[in-house]
């Protein structure tokens, strides 16, 4: 009787990853409103179960599959060659399943179709620099009353989580999220990421040793995959989006300071000459904040960073998303067309 359950397992194993294989390669568009129900129901399921406890049950998983894996290495020796491998080959196809029907087809079947390319105008990009400039300023000043302090804040962990969490909630069918401090903040500062999405449980996991005033958009980033936006152009763009819209000045600056980041970056490949001229007019305490991040930066920099990033580029590039690593600052696409959205639908208004 073992000996059949057993078959029938690895039958079924086999057959799943067979489908998933397929499905994940061969991108049939009409499997993407069945995925996408697929999903809503799983989340809502996931996020009832996950939020019961604070326990961060995503790392804990984590934990469990390294212990599994320690486990393979020392039964290695007391089984049978040919047992050995089909038990790894089993573990490495479970994986995979669960991984792509879980969040993983987010990849092959996105909610939008918005993949922006890296092409923009020259004199747009310099408009948009100067409307998140000012709106910068704008929300330092309100904040510190001076041009000179750096933006602080006593919020703790959790109440930035819920005002984060309140945009998604109004906006979107999903209304639980679970957001946690990640257990393992330490090493991936090392590995050069402030947060990250558990595939299997769908929970958010923060690097809590990141600068307070990136936590905002960090928590609304990985809110953004929670919800099954996969692409990290896309997921930025909602973290900006989402922060810049809520009611507490400090969530609305480290929003508006993240695009302003990012389009400040592009300009510096584009051109720098001008760049130079228009960093004179951000307040100085907004420079020193973007300096707080760069100084995190630097501190946890080391020689296998690059290495970790390089293999999540290959597997962004492997999982539908051309620009790899390229895509975080692809975000610029889109805040250029949200600023020039905007800018129309403002001059409608005024002409009526």
């Amino acid at each position: 009787m073992i000996k059949v359950l057993r078959r029938l397992f690895i039958i079924k194993v086999i057959f799943l990853f067979t489908l998933t294989f397929f499905l994940v390669n061969s991108h049939i568009g009409e499997f993407n409103p069945i995925y996408r129900t697929l999903y809503d129901v799983w989340y809502n399921l996931l996020s009832t179960i996950t939020k019961i406890s604070s326990l961060n049950f995503g790392d804990l998983f984590y934990l469990i599959l390294l212990f599994i894996f320690f486990y393979f290495l020392i039964k290695r020796n007391k089984l049978r060659r040919r047992d050995y491998i089909l038990r790894l080959i089993l573990f490495v196809m479970v994986i995979y399943n669960s991984f792509y029907w879980s969040w993983g087809f987010n990849y092959q079947y996105p909610i939008n179709s918005k993949q922006t390319t890296l092409d923009y105008n020259s004199s747009d990009l310099k408009e948009t620099l100067d409307y998140y400039l000012k709106k910068t300023n704008q929300y330092h000043l309100q904040i510190t009353k001076s041009k000179n302090k750096t933006v602080e804040t006593n919020l703790t962990f959790n109440e930035i989580s819920e005002m984060c969490t309140s945009y998604f909630t109004r906006n979107t069918q999903f209304k639980d999220f679970k957001v946690n401090k990640s257990y393992f903040s330490e090493i991936i500062s090392y590995l050069g990421f402030t947060g990250y999405i558990n595939p299997i449980t769908l929970e958010s996991n923060i690097n809590y040793n990141i600068p307070v005033i990136s936590l905002p958009t960090t928590i609304s980033h990985e809110i953004a995959h929670q919800i099954g936006y996969s692409s990290e152009s896309e997921a930025n763009y909602y973290a900006i989006k989402s922060t810049i819209s809520n009611k507490n000045n400090f969530i609305k600056y480290s929003g508006s300071l993240l695009a302003l980041q990012y389009i400040i970056s592009e300009l510096q490949y584009s051109d720098s000459d001008y760049l130079k001229l228009k960093l004179s007019e951000i307040n100085k305490g907004v420079i020193e904040n973007i300096e707080e991040k760069r100084k995190f930066n630097l501190k946890y920099k080391n020689p296998i960073e690059p290495y970790i990033k390089k293999l999540y580029d290959i597997f962004l590039k492997k999982n539908n998303q051309v620009y790899g690593i390229r895509s975080y600052n692809m975000v610029v696409n889109l805040l250029i067309e949200d600023y020039y959205q905007s800018k129309i639908k403002t001059s409608k208004l005024d002409s009526n």
